[in-house]
């Protein structure tokens, strides 16, 4: 199972490594975003 999710998802080193930098950027954007919520209200 998890051999065949990295052959399908990651075939290579960029791909998985651009994945995981898109998930942590999109985290802090919520984080940033929540916090001007906040700030706001």
């Amino acid at each position: 199972m998890k051999a065949n999710l990295r052959l399908v998802y990651f075939p290579n080193v960029w791909r998985g490594t651009a994945t995981v930098a898109a998930a942590i950027l999109l985290i802090l954007t919520l984080i940033q975003t929540i916090t001007s919520v906040k700030s706001v209200f």
